[in-house]
């Protein structure tokens, strides 16, 4: 570990072994705040897993690109892997940015995550329809949401898993309706290339994804964002709502064990979530270079300055309005699956702002 005040470190960890409740929970021990040292005697190997494929893991790839994370002595490493929850326990990575849902998930299970930033503050996702069912029902996007709801029956939508934040998109959708997953046909497919490749060839009439596949479909003439959550389609889970749709996540052991280290991978995250914010044009033109440097510009411009409005921001912090609704969409997965609802969970369970609120003055004054 690079020397971050190690002494003090070690005291923190020394302090929250064997004490209950553990990190996260009421009555767990405070944080010392960050220091940033000068210069690192080493850095410390990092993995981060996403998914990969939309644009909503911009604030870790800027934080790479930018040398944030070099300043914070991490070697960090982005790690594509669909397969997330499973790559974390079985320690193939540190931390994985997902949906907010995940902890609830594996709570349950008792294989204990713990979400330790916001990094996205509404949902992201579009239902994307293909374009003679929109012709057939004469809709839009500005046709009551009622209308809307009520032409999902029956059809085949596309999703990756139905407990991760595309497949929970839909099953919001589909309650909201007051319809379940028993009342359209859901293909379950490996990853948002394998349903665009789905819908193009006529085996599934919708899909549920972030951006830019969505803009990418509509800019062939094939699919219409019918349903969206940067459009406010929702207010619970709208631009507006502040609702943590996604997180950096890690286990509750590696936090009680890292804490310090934590604190540096929130840190950069922080000052990239400020950045995001305050250098839109830097942030996007990074992006279009390091994420997407083949996608079409104007396909690029529509998905980011659509998906703009749910990046957080360094003050976002997960609340217990903002819990409940996270429990709200994880319950909907789990009674897809035939499991029953948790019930027994508290906020401090699966989510916490102590490292948020730990670095937030490092993250403010640090630079590259």
């Amino acid at each position: 570990m690079a020397r971050f005040h190690l002494a003090a470190a070690c005291a923190v960890v020394l302090a929250l072994f064997g004490q209950q409740p553990a990190l996260g929970q009421p009555g767990a021990p405070d944080l010392k705040p960050l220091e940033v040292l000068s210069q690192c005697a080493k850095k410390d190997k990092v993995r981060i897993a996403n998914t990969g494929h939309v644009l909503i893991y911009v604030a870790g790839q800027y934080a790479k690109a930018s040398g944030i994370f070099d300043r914070l002595c991490l070697d960090v490493e982005m790690v594509t892997l669909n397969a997330q929850v499973e790559g974390l326990i079985g320690r193939q990575v540190d931390f994985i940015e997902s949906n907010t849902m995940e902890p609830v998930k594996t709570h349950a299970a008792g294989r204990h995550l713990l979400a330790v930033a916001p990094m996205l503050a509404c949902y992201t996702n579009s239902f994307v329809v293909r374009k003679e069912v929109v012709d057939r029902f004469k809709l839009t996007r500005e046709s009551p949401l009622k209308d809307r709801l009520a032409a999902l029956k029956g059809l085949r939508i596309g999703v990756t898993n139905l407990s991760q934040g595309a497949g929970l998109w839909v099953l919001l959708m589909l309650d909201e309706a007051g319809l379940s997953a028993k009342d359209v046909k859901l293909n379950q497919l490996d990853n948002a290339p394998g349903m665009m490749a789905a819908f193009r060839t006529g085996q599934i009439d919708a899909l549920s994804s972030g951006s830019p596949p969505g803009e990418q479909l509509e800019s062939e003439g094939l699919g219409y964002r019918l349903i969206t959550g940067p459009g406010g389609d929702f207010p619970g889970f709208g631009p507006d709502s502040r609702f943590p749709y996604t997180s950096i996540m890690t286990t509750r052991q590696f936090a009680l064990d890292n804490p310090e280290l934590v604190q540096r991978v929130v840190a950069g995250l922080m000052w990239a979530n400020a950045r995001v914010q305050s250098e839109r044009q830097a942030v996007r033109d990074s992006t279009r270079k390091t994420m997407f440097p083949k996608l079409n510009e104007k396909v690029f411009d529509q998905a980011f300055d659509f998906t703009y409005p749910c990046f957080a921001h360094p003050d976002d912090r997960y609340t217990q309005a903002s819990f409940e609704r996270v429990l709200r969409v994880a319950n909907l997965g789990r009674k897809a699956g035939g499991l029953s609802p948790v019930t027994r969970i508290r906020m401090d369970d699966i989510m916490t702002n102590r490292f948020l609120d730990s670095v937030a003055s490092a993250a403010k004054t640090i630079n590259p």
